[in-house]
């Protein structure tokens, strides 16, 4: 998780807590242990019918595996290094109901078994799938997931979980390796670095929300992490860092509300070894509350979609929008990681400045009743910038503005509040055709204007 959000380089000090206990389950085999293919991308223990011929990767204080079991009110504990308290496996089926699974104790391997799943207090893997109700999780030690769900048809249906990490690198809840979640009123509280309540951390994988309360309080901990597929509905968030960190990934917000106080209230980006190729936010009937010292959305080193619908966006911050390249050292190279950012805004209403750099690209598309109120290129920097409004959509101008391409329904631009300002836009790009090379006097004492 930490090269995830390595653009924060800081260096903390870790303590961790210790929990110690056992399974308080009569039915627990204290040396339950699954033997993996031992490989070190997408490995074969996360397929169903993997051949056990390896040394052990998770072991489990109470494991199910390959079998059915309905359990409830029992109680699972973990004090134990690389040791899950919790594991189903083997295309194993759990029904787990009013329990308690707790871990401590961290992981001395390699990074990469965190994602597998080992060390977390309850992980579901190799085609198994586990249903739990009124649960609470408890994880108080580094590298120390509350829930994964790794491999292919791996999957998880919950209901009224309750889920607390105090380490670093402990998500709440993570997919992995094509991994599903699916969960309905749901309570996660991580405190630790690099540490999201809920994290979709491999391509392809999946978590959808419905109904909950998620809280990140360290300043490196975004509320949302997503590298595949990840949507939250009418759900509740806050965060010291992003509300969502997008790596190639998709966020989706319907009925939500997700306050931030990093750099970045949306980050959406992509890593030197990413493959998606694209990123995308799309929110709809939603808040931000972002107290942005950057911008409010931040792209980078990827092909950006953001898509908002009637959602509400509360910010100190005047930069709406950021695309440009990064010295980061870890999204792309330097000099060749801009952003395609293409924004488009339904009966949606903006505010603050939209900045591209010369690598990038940016184009913003206001419809059904739109607005924005800001400047856009204001340095003409951008590679290429595009503006289009329908005709009941309004920009409202705050400053000198570059846009290569201008399309507007309202032949007349009418709806282009200039306040005196300029808009330039470029003559030779054949998309301008309609404007003639003219000037045109826009309200307010400004004007459209060629390119110099």
């Amino acid at each position: 998780m930490q090269k995830r959000f390595s653009y924060l380089l800081l260096t903390m000090l870790v303590t961790a807590f210790s929990i110690a206990g056992c399974s308080n389950d009569s039915n627990s085999d204290p040396s339950s242990t699954v033997s993996l293919e031992e490989t070190t991308e997408n490995p074969a223990f996360l397929t169903p019918g993997y051949t056990k011929t390896s040394p052990s990767v998770l072991t489990s204080v109470y494991t199910i595996n390959n079998e059915t079991q309905t359990l409830n009110g029992d109680v699972f504990q973990s004090s134990s290094n690389n040791e899950n308290a919790l594991l189903v496996s083997e295309e194993g089926q759990l029904t787990l109901q009013n329990a308690s699974i707790h871990k401590s104790g961290t992981i001395t391997q390699s990074e990469a078994e965190n994602s597998y799943g080992q060390n977390a207090a309850l992980a579901v893997i190799g085609g198994s799938h586990a249903s739990l109700t009124n649960t609470t999780i408890t994880s108080s030690s580094p590298e120390s997931n509350g829930v994964v769900v790794a491999g292919e048809n791996s999957s998880i249906q919950a209901t009224d979980l309750a889920i607390t990490t105090i380490g670093d690198n402990s998500n709440g809840m993570d997919t992995t390796y094509n991994g599903q979640l699916e969960a309905s009123n749901v309570n996660i509280t991580t405190t630790g670095a690099y540490s999201a309540p809920v994290s979709v951390s491999q391509n392809h994988s999946k978590i959808h929300i419905t109904g909950g309360k998620l809280s990140a309080s360290h300043a490196v901990s975004p509320c949302l992490f997503s590298a595949g597929n990840l949507t939250v509905d009418s759900v509740t968030g806050s965060s010291q860092n992003n509300a969502a960190s997008i790596e190639g990934g998709s966020v989706t917000w319907l009925d939500s509300s997700f306050t931030s106080a990093g750099n970045y209230g949306i980050l959406l980006y992509e890593t030197s070894d990413s493959t998606a190729g694209s990123s995308s936010f799309s929110s709809e009937n939603s808040r931000l509350t972002a107290t942005a010292t950057d911008s409010i959305f931040y792209a980078t080193n990827t092909t950006a979609y953001i898509d908002l619908t009637n959602t509400i966006i509360d910010s100190s911050s005047n930069l709406l929008l950021n695309c440009s390249g990064n010295s980061n050292g870890n999204w792309g190279e330097e000099g060749d990681n801009g952003a395609i950012v293409k924004l488009n805004a339904d009966t949606q209403t903006l505010q603050g400045n939209i900045q591209c750099d010369s690598i990038s690209e940016v184009s913003i598309n206001l419809k059904n009743n739109s607005r924005l109120t800001g400047a856009v290129n204001t340095a003409n920097t951008g590679d290429l910038v595009s503006m289009q409004l329908d005709s009941s959509s309004q920009w409202n101008v705050t400053d000198t503005s570059y846009v290569h391409v201008l399309k507007n329904s309202n032949s007349n631009c009418s709806n282009i509040i200039s306040n005196g300002n300029i808009i330039y836009y470029d003559d030779t790009n054949s998309a301008n055709d309609w404007l003639d090379g003219e000037t045109i006097e826009l309200d307010n004492g400004g004007s459209l204007t060629p390119m110099p």
